[in-house]
């Protein structure tokens, strides 16, 4: 099961709303949705003063405190054993659907386009059999190659694709487009037009035009038991993580974030530099 917080600031403007304050402070609702084999157990707390019973809601949940959705300025009380949730498996999906279908749109003949995966530890070769379609020759930089020698060959026997895997940085160096769908941890040889897809805002510094936000619609059938007040995204990867639900994983962005900058999918496609 979910458990998602809210908490609703009331202010005492009349008497009577000043007299709930001292009789009721804080109530507490609970509020239990099933979609499917969604589970969620959505608690409002209507605060009328600073006392939130922390306490007592522990010990309803009882080992349920952890990994709570709620908003990302609730400041959870570590004492009672209260964690908020948060997980990048879902944005490193979206991270991939976002950069398939920019080069789905952008329409670039494959001899012309240099396309790198960078994948450290060899967790996302699922995406090579989208990617060879875009380009001749897809170099995929990660530091467990035995793993993607396989792909290589396997690739090279069904599509006559070539892959190139290597330890070595400096394959990303002429890419236009990489696809790095875990936080990148090190500066990375590329240079200032490549377009990079990744999960997180890098730790190092890049150059480049980095992407590493997502927008998007929640789909409709997950409208009725959402909280209004979460964000669509971390909502469902919450949803995801516990449920795996494929509807989830086929999401597309809406737009993409480079910076405080949003983009569309479509306006990305036409802004991939490449040699004529």
């Amino acid at each position: 099961m979910i458990v998602a917080l809210t908490i609703k600031k009331i202010r005492n403007e009349n008497w009577f709303s000043k007299i709930m304050a001292l009789v009721c402070p804080n109530k507490i609702n609970f509020e239990k949705k099933t979609l499917g084999p969604v589970k969620l157990l959505h608690i409002t707390i209507n605060q009328r003063n600073k006392r939130i019973p922390w306490k007592k809601l522990s010990k309803i949940l009882k080992k349920k405190t952890q990994n709570i959705l709620c908003q990302e300025n609730t400041k959870l009380p570590k004492k009672y054993g209260f964690s908020r949730y948060n997980s990048t498996c879902l944005k490193k999906v979206l991270c991939k659907n976002a950069a398939v279908n920019v080069l789905k749109l952008s329409n670039i003949n494959p001899n012309k386009l240099k396309l790198s995966l960078f994948d450290p530890k060899a967790e996302h070769s699922e995406i090579l059999k989208e990617l060879i379609l875009f380009s001749n020759q897809v170099n995929v930089v990660t530091y467990n190659t035995s793993k993607y020698l396989k792909d290589q060959e396997k690739m090279m026997a069904e599509y006559g694709a070539s892959i190139v895997g290597s330890d070595n940085l400096d394959l990303l160096f002429k890419s236009n487009v990489v696809i790095a769908p875990n936080k990148i941890m090190k500066t990375l040889p590329i240079s200032q037009s490549c377009l990079v897809f990744t999960s997180e805002r890098s730790s190092a510094p890049l150059k480049g035009i980095i992407y590493h936000d997502y927008k998007i619609s929640v789909p409709q059938i997950f409208n009725s038991i959402m909280p209004p007040d979460l964000d669509p995204e971390y909502f469902l990867s919450a949803v995801y993580d516990k449920y795996n639900i494929c509807e989830i994983k086929q999401i597309i962005p809406k737009n993409c974030l480079c910076e405080n900058k949003e983009l569309s999918i479509k306006d990305i496609a036409s802004k991939i530099f490449y040699e004529q």
